[in-house]
């Protein structure tokens, strides 16, 4: 297995590293007083994973697969899914909330379109709220991608 960070050019990298750490704060000043310090952990973990996804996604689109390794992320993904159980348990107690959804997807065009705009929503968002549905639901579009690709 390579090392994550082999997967990224320098800038990009820290550019990747900035926007999670910068979503992380924002999302956990936003949710406390709900979200405990455990909550938090998990909250940030499930930040750092959509980004982080969000960026190999854009390179797995671009049909450049063979420095990639597949394998790594649905491994990262599912991973991530005890964290993401806890934040959606947590976001369940909240008022004035939505439901997460995520419709099945026909073909690979159609998910990566989907995802980007969600994506694209999930950063734009100011309340924690919504911002926090949307990381939902990409998570979510995580856990078909990996069911979908991995060959363990």
């Amino acid at each position: 297995m390579t090392d994550r960070n082999s997967d990224f050019p320098g800038r990009r990298h820290q550019a990747t590293h900035a926007l999670v750490q910068e979503t992380q704060r924002a999302m956990a000043a936003g949710a406390r007083p709900a979200f405990v310090a455990s909550d938090i952990e998990h909250l940030n973990g499930v930040v750092r994973l959509t980004i982080e996804f969000a960026f190999f996604l854009e390179e797995f689109s671009s049909g450049d697969r063979a420095s990639l390794d597949v394998g790594y992320e649905c491994l990262s993904i599912i991973s991530g899914i005890d964290s993401f159980l806890s934040v959606f348990g947590t976001y369940n107690m909240l008022r004035d909330t939505e439901e997460i959804s995520v419709h099945w997807f026909e073909n690979p065009a159609e998910f990566q379109k989907s995802f980007r705009t969600k994506y694209a929503a999930f950063l734009d968002a100011d309340r924690f709220e919504p911002k926090c549905r949307y990381l939902l639901e990409l998570f979510k579009m995580q856990i078909v991608f990996a069911g979908a690709t991995y060959v363990g």
